[in-house]
């Protein structure tokens, strides 16, 4: 059940892709697998009406009433509305010998769905003999008239869990739906889930009808398959993904470089390097991410050669991946390839236009190396540039330098903090900057700003807070001290 739920997982993220971005959580510090989820507060009436009248309404003869109770009763939450889950089921199936009205069966199948997808986040079982009737339904709409009807089929079917898999031959049907390319969206990635089963074979006919798919009209249509034949067949299908390099959609063409790099391995070097050629940003920015998951430590020859790339966002992904080497570079044996590296950067520094990239390349260097004046320096002038997000980003750099910073970049930072005509937002950063670099002998001056009735409100809140995380950490810094004070052999 758990496999079905990770898999269900990202097909539910690809079917609502068009939606919202999700949201994070601010529980940190407890296991999402052994913590229950909160059990949702249930009104007691929704749109002025009780469950009871709601409830009374799904068996009306008007499909007004029918239509307004499906959508309010899940209102109530999963929990209450499960118990009406007897009456949906049976309007909808009565379609079988007689019509019942659109409207009724579209928010029917929303319902269903919405209650079973409630039930799923709760970690709870709805009752076997409803989930047989459900799966009735939806393998109904799956092959209704309406477009609308297997949309949302096909929108709510993997809330079934495991039973959905019953189904496949239907959604195998409606990959290459002859009326509209929104049901062949939708249906991707609910068969690259029912496809899958733990320890057993991708069902034989998902890949083959994938393929077909790859000739689409719709670049949302190819995109989707891109995804579920490269999960689905893994290396199997790189040739599928090469033909699309050079897709004329753009969405397309990032997807499969990106899935060529994953699936592929070293195999994808030479489509990545073709890739690198194309005319789109987003493209290169791509191969030079997936080029250390395709080939390893190899990659930092490519990625080196990046950073000439008339880009600025491909030049500053080049000095973000080559930081990630910083391991593998500190290896003696990689020496030479540490030396070539720094060397490149350096000579970048001297024909970098871009100031943001310029400052990069410094923090690049540093991090392969050691934070250091040379370096540190040109990052301190730029607290002053005339743009405040290079300003910001200055800040941010000298931050990442941590304590090793505080030596060389401590007055530049306390300086900006005390400028009169200093941007509020860069003062309020460089105030966080202080805790990275654990510079508790700030307190007294950041004591003065908080205490400061004329100062900005912001500016004041900042203080504080950054007070509050010098204390905890000069806190943690003594105990530490003290601790490695008493074990055997310190003095």
């Amino acid at each position: 059940m758990r496999y079905w739920l990770l898999t269900t997982a990202l097909a539910l993220v690809l079917v609502n892709s068009a939606a919202t971005q999700g949201t994070k959580t601010t529980d940190t510090g407890k296991d999402p697998k052994t913590t229950a989820p909160k059990e949702p507060k249930e009104p007691k009436e929704v749109l002025g009406k009780s469950f009871e009248k709601w409830r009374a309404d799904l068996k009306s003869t008007d499909p007004t009433k029918r239509e307004n109770a499906m959508k309010a009763i899940t209102g109530f939450g999963p929990n209450k509305s499960k118990l009406v889950l007897p009456d949906i089921l049976a309007d909808l199936l009565r379609h079988k010998t007689q019509k019942v009205d659109l409207s009724v069966r579209v928010n029917g199948m929303m319902a269903i769905s919405t209650i079973l997808g409630g039930l799923q986040s709760l970690k709870k079982e709805p009752d076997p003999k409803h989930l047989k009737s459900a799966l009735a339904v939806y393998r109904m709409a799956l092959k209704d008239d309406q477009v609308i009807m297997r949309v949302r089929a096909l929108q709510g079917l993997l809330y079934l869990g495991p039973i959905a898999r019953e189904a496949i031959d239907d959604v195998l049907d409606l990959v290459h739906d002859p009326v509209t390319w929104e049901v062949r969206k939708e249906a991707i990635p609910v068969l690259m889930v029912l496809a899958q089963k733990e320890k057993a074979p991708v069902h034989p006919k998902a890949i083959p009808a994938l393929r077909k798919v790859l000739e689409d009209n719709s670049h949302q249509v190819k995109y989707a398959a891109v995804v579920a034949i490269a999960t689905l067949g893994q290396d199997t299908v790189l040739a599928d993904l090469r033909k699309l390099v050079t897709d004329p959609s753009l969405q397309v063409r990032v997807t499969a470089v990106q899935y060529i790099g994953l699936v592929g391995k070293a195999k994808a070097l030479p489509d990545l390097r073709k890739a690198m050629k194309d005319p789109t940003t987003q493209v290169r920015v791509m191969v030079v991410q997936v080029l250390p998951h395709a080939v390893g430590m190899a990659a930092l020859v490519d990625i080196r050669k990046a950073l000439d790339d008339p880009s600025k966002d491909v030049r500053l992904t080049s000095l973000q991946m080559i930081t990630q080497f910083k391991e593998y570079l500190d290896d003696p044996i990689n020496k030479k390839e540490k030396s070539i590296t720094v060397i490149m950067l350096n000579k970048r520094l001297d024909k970098e236009p871009d100031s943001i990239v310029n400052m990069w390349i410094h923090a690049a260097i540093m991090t392969i190396t050691n934070v250091n004046k040379v370096h540190m320096d040109p990052i301190i002038k730029r607290i002053h540039h005339k743009d405040v997000p290079v300003r910001l980003q200055a800040l941010q750099i000298i931050a990442m330098g941590g304590k090793a910073s505080k030596p060389i970049a401590l007055n530049a930072v306390l300086k900006a903090i005390h400028e009169k005509d200093m941007d509020l937002n860069v003062k309020v950063t460089a105030m966080q900057t202080l805790v990275p670099m654990r510079a508790h002998e700030a307190v007294p001056a950041l004591q003065k700003i908080a205490d400061d009735k004329m100062a900005p409100q912001a500016l004041r809140e900042a203080a504080e807070d950054v007070i509050d995380g010098l204390t905890v950490i000069h806190a943690q810094d003594s105990k530490k001290a003290k601790d490695d004070k008493k074990k055997p052999g310190k003095k």
